[in-house]
């Protein structure tokens, strides 16, 4: 349609290749399958999901402070 992303999915694409990075993933996994693929089964998948999402968006968080210092 050629709309562009919004901010929200611009955030999951940088979290996408945060995820690939972290867990040294080749670059045709999903995020989701990526993280189901390290867990226990899918409760724990979810868990982990929000854990990670977090510190990816800590991450970035200190990385915008450290770039306005």
């Amino acid at each position: 349609m050629g709309l562009s992303p919004t901010e929200q999915e611009q955030e999951f694409e940088h979290f996408l290749g945060w995820i690939r990075k972290r867990f040294n993933v080749e670059k045709n996994q999903s995020w989701a399958s990526i993280i189901l693929f390290y867990s226990a089964d899918e409760n724990k998948a979810v868990e982990t999901f929000f854990e990670l999402f977090d510190e990816f968006l800590a991450q970035r968080k200190n990385l915008e402070f450290e770039k306005q210092v």
